[in-house]
């Protein structure tokens, strides 16, 4: 077809250049100029149809200039070039921007007034204010007043997709409180966190290394709680972090199962030859409502600290709108135990220790919030405060219980509108005992103590 159309415009052309050429001959210019016979008018033109859409890819077709004649003759043998590939979704996009390293920074500082004498030991339950600690001769909180930096952390983790990375650093007062025992400035004691992560499917995750515990209501970053303190079923009933390996599996968005294999207790290394056991299930039905329930025990009685031979713990929490309500109950039940010192022997079976917290938050506008906490401790065999007795002439524990009430309200402020990176927040705290396990501030046993403190943080998390 080619070689054909090539034949018909060879043949035009030389027709053209013959008649030129007569034209311009001698014979030609001689003759008279011919009549010019109008030509009769042409009929309208046909309306010229649109042109067919253009391909993905390729300019329009311009209908003033379209030839038919000048068309790609290979257009009918060959098909069209596919569309381009759409552009991701934005699902997607959203999904690449969380990979690959993030840090994050906070500092937790406070001032706090207290009815306990300064220098005063404190009760177990005491956590990170009100208190520093003592390490020689042997470790022990003491009352303090004024200003405290109770926290200065930095977290930092890497999301590979398959693989991840955690690391969470701390230094302050509260650092060595949390490890109950002395630093050093590069030593495990600054690390809270740190492990790997290998998900080899979206439903199972395994981690690997040092990890917070899956125990509990509260965690020791005061803004992630509803009050600034720390409650004393967190401190005096619940282990804080363990050295292992843990395993997440999450067949649905509803429904998550926990296991972990671990030294023991707030111990890097295992102090027996035999691991301990966990294992927790979450159910969250809704965005409203979670539950979680765990059980942790270890293999060998009387070794990781002695009082989680076997620990149960239950959270329940319901948000709507403004408004949270968080439930922590647990129970320690402790293998059988011998007390034995100066004087006196005594045997004890199963000794056992628990407690509840019931938390109620609400945030009433986007700068103000408050929160009440309200707790029962109860130490069943006086096994966590020891409180001592004398008889005879020799001094003792006894094992008559030994229950705390503890009730704590907090006005919550965040200056800075639209945005929770400052958050400025006024505890008042009250406790009261069956036992004299407080001092007043004329260092005499007291029953019953009272804390004001005021706790400022700035995080780089929202």
């Amino acid at each position: 077809m080619r070689v054909l159309q090539l034949t018909y415009r060879a043949s035009c052309l030389s027709a053209c250049v013959g008649l030129v050429g007569f034209a311009l001959s001698p014979a030609a210019l001689a003759q008279d100029p011919p009549v010019i016979q109008p030509l009769p008018a042409e009929p309208a033109p046909a309306p010229v149809a649109p042109p067919p859409p253009s391909e993905p890819g390729f300019p329009p077709v311009d209908p003033v200039v379209q030839d038919p004649m000048q068309q790609d003759p290979m257009q009918g043998e060959f098909p069209a070039p596919p569309p381009m590939a759409p552009p991701p979704p934005l699902e997607e996009v959203k999904e690449s921007e969380g990979a690959g390293l993030r840090l994050s920074a906070f500092v937790d500082a406070s001032y706090g007034f207290q009815t306990q004498a300064r220098g005063t030991v404190v009760p177990v339950h005491r956590a990170y204010d009100f208190n520093h600690l003592q390490t020689a001769p042997t470790p022990v909180g003491l009352a303090q007043n004024g200003f405290n930096l109770a926290f200065a952390g930095i977290d930092a983790t890497y999301d590979g997709g398959q693989l991840g990375a955690t690391i969470s650093v701390r230094a302050g007062t509260g650092v060595p409180i949390f490890y109950f025992a002395d630093v050093g400035p590069l030593g495990i004691d600054n690390i809270t966190q740190a492990y790997a992560t290998w998900s080899p499917s979206t439903q199972l995750s395994i981690d690997f290394g040092m990890f917070s515990t899956i125990f509990g209501a509260e965690v020791a970053e005061s803004w992630q709680n509803l009050n600034y303190t720390r409650g004393g079923l967190y401190y005096a009933m619940q282990p804080f972090w363990h050295t292992g390996a843990r395993a997440t599996l999450s067949p649905n968005d509803q429904v998550s199962i926990t296991g972990m294999v671990v030294n023991g207790v707030n111990s890097v290394h295992d102090d027996n030859d035999s691991p301990s056991l966990a294992l927790q299930l979450s159910i969250t039905p809704n965005d409203a409502v979670s539950l979680a329930a765990g059980w942790y025990t270890t293999l060998k009685p009387s070794t990781d600290t002695g009082i989680f031979d076997n620990f149960f713990d239950l959270v329940a929490a319901v948000s709507a709108d403004r408004f949270s309500l968080v439930f922590n109950a647990d129970l320690g039940i402790m293998a059988d135990k011998v007390n034995e010192g100066d004087g006196y022997y005594q045997t004890l079976e199963d000794p056992m220790f628990w407690g509840v917290s019931l938390a109620a938050g609400y945030q009433a506008t986007d700068l103000f919030g408050l929160a009440l906490r309200g707790e029962f401790l109860s130490d069943a065999d006086n096994q966590l405060y020891k409180v001592p007795t004398e008889q005879f002439g020799v001094t003792f524990p006894h094992t008559q219980q030994t229950n705390v009430v503890t009730v704590t309200g907090t006005l919550d402020f965040k200056p800075v509108e639209g945005s929770n990176n400052l958050v400025i927040r006024w505890d008042n705290r009250i406790e009261t005992s069956n036992e004299d396990i407080f001092f007043n501030r004329s260092s005499e046993p007291a029953s019953v103590w009272f804390g004001s403190i005021l706790g400022v943080v700035v995080t780089t998390d929202s």
